[in-house]
């Protein structure tokens, strides 16, 4: 082939694909227009729609450090009913005020009436109710603040203190000697 069909060749192709690419452009643009002129149409009900999403998701993940605290907390609740017995109410009381504080329910740390410690007897043996409530407050940013009310109640199966092997005859014996 010579250097003129290779030129003829270049400037046919390029006015098909020039005609193929207005034709897909037209296409697009029609329809693009459509979309524009559809979201024009309803602009302020989009914006508010976005508006209320975008506060949602921004409290929603404020919130999920509360909802796994509330978790956390109810296991560190049943961990203090069941070691009641061993290591005495007040203690376990001390604890679970530690776990919330560590949680970041500083109003339930604080609070003398947040948390609550029930012995009890059932027929599976000495159980304790522990029980708490209080209102969290979530910062959303700054912007505002939402209170949630945190409430459980956990019953344990108290665990008895473990003999001392080395003591014998009622009398306690110093494991150290």
């Amino acid at each position: 082939m010579r250097a003129e069909d290779w030129e003829a060749l270049g400037a046919r192709l390029r006015g098909l694909a020039a005609r193929a690419g207005l034709r897909l452009w037209r296409g697009a643009r029609g329809f693009l227009g459509e979309v524009l002129q559809r979201f024009s149409a309803h602009r302020l009900l989009g914006a508010a729609v976005l508006l209320v999403l975008g506060a949602g998701l921004l409290a929603g993940a404020r919130a999920l450090p509360v909802v796994y605290g509330h978790y956390a907390l109810r296991h560190a609740a049943g961990i203090a009913a069941r070691q009641s017995r061993i290591k005495g109410e007040e203690a376990a009381l001390h604890a679970l005020r530690r776990r919330a504080f560590d949680l970041g329910f500083t109003e339930a740390a604080l609070g003398e009436d947040a948390f609550r410690l029930t012995p009890g007897l059932t027929e599976e043996g000495p159980v304790c109710t522990v029980s708490y409530d209080f209102t969290h407050l979530v910062s959303v940013y700054g912007l505002f603040a939402v209170p949630v009310r945190v409430r459980a109640e956990v019953t344990g199966v108290q665990l008895d203190p473990l003999p001392n092997p080395l003591a014998g005859d009622g009398e306690e014996k110093d494991p150290r000697r």
